[in-house]
């Protein structure tokens, strides 16, 4: 009788920890990836600060910078990176215009499909704060841990994923990437990624899905020098 009450015991106590689900990291990857489809998205305003580490022979190089995206159906995108090097680039669906020191460096028809010439090459996601590719590539998906960040003010429970990143398809690693996911929310709130000797930190420190951004910021005629990263 003792024996089948510790037995009891011991069932009573693991059965919550047997019913917990287990979440497949690879899922959770697939969901933040659709959910930054533009088909998906009705709009979005974002705005992180990065780190850029580099390696070569003849040492090491970093710098840090804003970065802020902007997005509304029909394909109308605009980048903005900002400090002393900045950079915009706008496709508002009829025309497409890249800005930098000095004005406008070139305006012409938007092309059939957008293109970023800035964009931060093959790292997670296809432009910068819009992660649509994160599975490309991906492999040895696993959750590394759970993490609450902060972001604009309010702390946001995440999923801490890990995975290799194998882009030509040959079956070899290229590089790394850590990226922290909502669990509410599937959004990347931040990124720490290698390739190639090159190191990137992204941190999300505004992300709205929720309020449309002005339109006039598609608007190549209108166009400001970003201001410097705070």
């Amino acid at each position: 009788m003792k024996h089948f009450v510790v037995f009891l015991f011991l069932a009573a106590a693991l059965a919550p920890a047997q019913r917990r689900p287990t979440v497949p990291a690879m899922r959770i990857l697939i969901e933040a990836e659709e959910n930054y489809c533009t088909c998906a998205m009705s709009s979005l305003e974002a705005e992180a600060s990065v780190r850029v580490e580099a390696s070569s022979p003849r040492g090491r190089t970093a710098q840090s910078f804003g970065i802020a995206a902007y997005f509304l159906p029909a394909n109308q995108f605009r980048i903005e990176r900002k400090g002393t090097d900045w950079r915009i680039e706008l496709n508002n669906g009829a025309e497409a215009a890249e800005f930098g020191p000095g004005g406008l460096r070139n305006r012409a028809s938007a092309p059939a499909r957008w293109t970023e010439s800035f964009r931060p090459g093959d790292f997670p996601g296809s432009h910068w704060l819009i992660y649509d590719a994160l599975t490309a590539g991906a492999r040895n998906v696993r959750i590394k841990g759970e993490e609450i960040l902060t972001v604009e003010g309010r702390p946001v429970a995440c999923f801490v994923i890990e995975f290799d990143r194998d882009l030509q398809q040959s079956g070899a690693v290229t590089g790394h990437a850590t990226v922290w996911i909502g669990k509410k929310e599937k959004y990347v709130y931040q990124e720490v990624s290698s390739l190639a000797g090159v190191r990137r930190t992204v941190r999300i420190t505004k992300l709205n899905l929720e309020t449309p951004p002005e339109e006039l910021l598609f608007d190549a005629g209108r166009v400001e020098p970003a201001p410097p990263a705070r």
